[in-house]
């Protein structure tokens, strides 16, 4: 495939059953160590073809529904690498079906990534802090309000003060995509996602080790 691209059309054409009666059949859970390694080289397979952009949007669309929520399964395995290739996986998915997530799938799945911020492999934390970012930018508008985008917030500016400068780049990036986002945030007396976000960047400046990464926000917004 990586020398000879005439394979894409192929892969285009298989794509619906590969994705529906292969992919999505053995990313379910279950026990056994074979069942293991049968789930760790479909997620692999899984990557490689989303990545390779082998799966036409509206065959990926058609499988989102069953697909998306195995993938985001996956980030709670034991393996960090299970974990990494699932971050990634989901990061392609919601860039490429931009406009496809409303309030109920924003709901269901905020809560996943955002507790990765905690994993304990940094490869898993920045990928899914850079998942969140493509996610809020890839809802629909107003999808991402109220709750999920207050508690969003919450934690992207406590691992914006991280040791890992890679982290604190993931999580400057997010929330830059968090202050464009249109519509009302629902969010007390802040009328824009952009005031919510200097709001809180005023609110954290002063508990922060260094104050650098929220004045540079701060000007950013300015």
């Amino acid at each position: 495939g990586n020398t000879d691209w005439t394979v894409s059309k192929h892969l285009n054409a298989a794509a619906p059953v590969i994705l529906k009666d292969v992919i999505c059949r053995n990313l379910v859970w279950r026990v056994g160590r074979v069942e293991a390694t049968v789930r760790k080289v479909t997620l692999a397979t899984t990557h490689a073809l989303l990545r390779a952009g082998s799966v036409p949007p509206q065959t990926l669309y058609a499988c989102a529904a069953e697909l998306v929520p195995l993938l985001c399964s996956q980030l709670d395995d034991n393996e960090a690498s299970m974990r990494h290739m699932a971050s990634l996986s989901i990061s392609v998915v919601f860039d490429r079906l931009k406009g496809a997530f409303g309030p109920q799938a924003v709901s269901e799945m905020y809560p996943m990534l955002v507790k990765r911020f905690d994993d304990s492999n940094d490869d898993v934390r920045q990928c899914c802090i850079r998942a969140m970012g493509t996610f809020m930018s890839a809802s629909l508008p107003g999808a991402f309000s109220g709750t999920s985008l207050d508690y969003t917030l919450d934690q992207l500016f406590v691992h914006l003060d991280d040791s890992n400068e890679k982290i604190q780049d993931a999580c400057h990036e997010a929330i830059m995509v968090a202050a464009r986002l249109p519509g009302s945030p629902g969010a007390g007396a802040c009328s824009s996602c952009g005031e919510l976000v200097t709001k809180k960047a005023r609110d954290q400046r002063g508990s922060h080790r260094s104050p650098g990464r929220c004045d540079a926000i701060l000007k950013e917004l300015r």
